[in-house]
């Protein structure tokens, strides 16, 4: 007489039911398709981590390259929340950067380490604004600072404002607690820093303005890959040399109106 399976199956059963489940992504938000790495959710926060030459051999939509041949690795949240033109909207997040950063920049005139940017959904060439991180400059927007080295390893809030207008555009940038940018009646969709030399953000003959605009959040390295071996760039400043850490919560995109006259 065979013996019964039903305890068998109770024990595989309470060992299926203690086991660990997966945080999933905050609200609004889900990994980037291009991924080396995805962020890992614990306790509510979003912990990434981008140790050096993680990268995703995914081809992009309708290039044959990749983040692995182009030098990126990435370890991002993306909103499934867009954006379109003429519409407003505040971002909010708090980040944790954890030390020691050993990261100094790169050659070029912003960091090539990035926690945040904004860009058209679908488009080539689309970076509108972004967060730069380094370990000799802080956080910035743009060249703009935003939080310096000291402020590594506390949590600090950043909350952006966005009017994507041609003419009426409006850009308010607060971190922890100081308005750091205010600008009104400039152009949001195909800013003008959009050109400038070294800074690699977008190429303004590319851009399609009608498109929806997505934010992207966690670790983006530009590095060095095959492409930049081509070029004849010197990989010197562009390899991590020891892998970055950042921590994020109170992820938030919403749609707001604006008081008339703003």
């Amino acid at each position: 007489m065979r013996p019964k399976a039903a305890p068998r199956l109770a024990l595989s059963l309470c060992l299926f039911l203690a086991a660990p489940l997966a945080e999933a992504a905050p609200a609004g938000f889900v990994p980037h398709a291009h991924n080396g790495r995805d962020p890992e959710m614990r306790g509510g926060e979003v912990h990434v981590s981008l140790p050096a030459a993680d990268c995703s051999e995914t081809e992009y939509i309708n290039r044959e390259v990749s983040d692995c041949y182009n030098g990126n690795s990435r370890a991002m949240l993306k909103s499934t929340r867009l954006i379109a033109p003429g519409e407003a909207a505040r971002y909010r997040f708090e980040v944790l950067v954890e030390e020691p950063l050993r990261y100094g920049g790169g050659p070029n005139r912003r960091s090539l380490l990035t926690i945040a940017d904004w860009r058209r959904d679908r488009t080539s060439q689309n970076k509108l604004y972004a967060l730069h991180l380094d370990a000799r400059r802080g956080l910035r927007f743009g060249d703009t600072p935003c939080l310096s080295p000291a402020d590594f390893g506390d949590w600090a809030q950043i909350e952006v404002l966005i009017r994507y207008d041609a003419e009426r555009g409006l850009l308010r940038v607060r971190c922890d607690g100081r308005q750091v940018i205010a600008r009104q009646g400039i152009d949001t969709l195909v800013p003008a820093d959009c050109a400038a030399p070294y800074t690699y953000q977008c190429r303004p003959e590319l851009q399609e303005p009608d498109h929806p605009v997505e934010m992207r959040l966690g670790l983006l390295h530009q590095g060095y890959g095959p492409l930049d071996r081509k070029r004849g760039l010197s990989p010197r400043g562009r390899v991590l040399r020891a892998p970055v850490g950042l921590r994020l919560r109170e992820l938030s995109v919403e749609r707001v109106r604006l008081a008339p006259g703003v």
